[in-house]
């Protein structure tokens, strides 16, 4: 019995969307995240936000699989101003913090909260501490909140910066390497996880898979003032971004050839 044309075509494009799905789960180490940058500063001040898309590599994508690493490259950032109204901040009248996610791995990744043995993703930017504000915070104290990508927000260490001179002011941030467990800041405590699409970390290296990170950062001047704030990076793992559209422009490639053989068959 001969097969309609139509029907060859719906056949063949049939198993060609069955090898693709079979190749890519069975390849794809690569997703896309959607992350939120949280700067919560403990000085009874605002909480400051910041939102973004990128690229996360993880140790596999197939299957019931736990996260043990995670690879992100950037894609959060943000500036906003944030009003000092804590008498115990002045003369310090707004901060300024201009933050963004830099690139690096965590490892490994446990619901747990196990430490991370690698823990190589900076917090950038810098943090402006605003003395006068006519408009834009033409006079401020500045620290960049990571040096070279060694030490800061995020990784650890303390990075010192001389202002208005080196005889005169002094600013300091001291940071804290990322955890997956619970941190505790002047009585304010904040937590890491990591769990699947439903429940549990068996797959949460599946899309809809979440993975939230908490770094602490102290901020010291020689005025007599500083603070505290909390880092809190929350990412859900969402399909690559373009993966949708390279599938369906493949798909109507594979008709189209389809159809101009039938039709020299004809």
């Amino acid at each position: 019995m001969t097969t309609a044309p139509h029907q060859q075509l719906l056949r063949f494009l049939a198993a060609a969307l069955i090898g693709l799905c079979l190749a890519g789960g069975a390849s794809a180490r690569v997703l896309g995240y959607e992350g939120t940058l949280t700067l919560d500063f403990i000085q009874h001040l605002p909480t400051v936000a910041f939102t973004g898309a990128a690229v996360a590599t993880v140790n596999g994508s197939a299957g019931r699989i736990p996260l043990s690493s995670l690879r992100l490259a950037g894609g959060i950032t943000g500036s906003t101003l944030v009003p000092l109204t804590d008498p115990d901040l002045a003369p310090l009248l707004f901060a300024w913090p201009r933050g963004t996610l830099g690139t690096g791995v965590l490892a490994p990744i446990s619901g747990g909260g196990s430490p991370l043995t690698r823990n190589e993703l900076p917090l950038g930017g810098d943090l402006r501490l605003c003395i006068l504000f006519v408009p834009w915070c033409p006079s401020y104290l500045p620290v960049p909140l990571t040096v070279g990508g060694t030490r800061g927000a995020g990784i650890g260490g303390l990075i010192t910066v001389n202002t208005f001179g080196t005889a005169g002011f002094k600013i300091s941030i001291a940071g804290t390497p990322w955890t997956i467990g619970a941190i505790t800041v002047s009585n304010s405590v904040r937590s890491g996880f990591a769990h699947g699409p439903v429940s549990g970390t068996t797959t949460t290296a599946k899309e809809g898979g979440v993975v939230q990170l908490v770094t602490p950062v102290r901020v010291t001047t020689t005025l007599g003032s500083g603070m505290d704030f909390i880092g809190t990076l929350r990412i859900v793992l969402v399909p690559e971004p373009g993966t949708g559209l390279l599938f369906g422009a493949g798909v109507i490639a594979l008709a189209a050839k389809v159809r101009r053989r039938l039709k020299r068959a004809a």
